[in-house]
């Protein structure tokens, strides 16, 4: 999609109808229109999108959805929405770790600025908690400063065993000139720290090539 441009979603069922493809979720959802990017993975033998969807500019609520693919019935289900990120505009998932090296799979949500939402943080990980069959808020990303940063774009990578994610952030609410932070995951308190911050002014995407 475009910058500050809204499209119905992209993300459509797997089989072509010959007269209209399905939106997911129908055209009731935030996510069927103004998506923003989706991020597909493979879980516990399923596929699974979510679809960030946030009209362009301060104003109008958004969300993210979350879809599973049935072979059988080819189409996506909707799994649930994350009514928190209202300025969702980037995606990334990824696996980690704990201490005993039990996997987890991550999602992280990026938002951008909302009007009388300043308080809104910048980047949301969630958590799949497999008992509810749904992601649950793990917790948020520190940020070098108390205000708070909105976010861009994510990358995650691995490097010698260790996973990091790289989260470039445009504005703050009156500056553009932000730092792009490096996180590490952290297998024993099971949360992401800052390992690095790299001088970037209004960064609109990030990538680890």
């Amino acid at each position: 999609t475009g910058v500050g441009q809204d499209y119905p979603s992209a993300a459509y069922e797997a089989t072509w109808n010959a007269s209209f493809p399905g939106r997911l979720g129908g055209n009731k959802l935030a996510s069927s229109f103004a998506a923003q990017q989706t991020k597909s993975w493979w879980m516990h033998g399923a596929l699974y999108v979510a679809v960030a969807a946030s009209p362009a500019g301060p104003v109008g609520y958004g969300n993210v959805g979350v879809y599973r693919y049935h072979p059988v019935r080819e189409a996506f289900t909707a799994v649930q929405t994350l009514e928190s990120d209202v300025g969702a505009s980037a995606l990334e998932h990824l696996g980690v770790a704990d201490a005993v090296g039990d996997s987890s799979d991550l999602l992280v949500v990026l938002n951008r600025f909302k009007d009388g939402l300043a308080s809104q943080p910048g980047a949301r990980v969630y958590r799949w908690d497999a008992a509810a069959g749904q992601m649950a808020l793990h917790h948020t990303l520190p940020l070098p400063t108390a205000q708070d940063w909105f976010g861009s774009a994510a990358s995650s990578f691995k490097r010698d065993g260790q996973s990091y994610l790289a989260v470039s952030f445009y504005w703050d609410g009156t500056d553009t000139s932000l730092q792009a932070v490096v996180y590490k995951w952290d297998p024993f308190t099971e949360a992401f720290t800052i390992h690095q911050t790299l001088s970037t002014h209004g960064a609109a995407d990030v990538a680890y090539v």
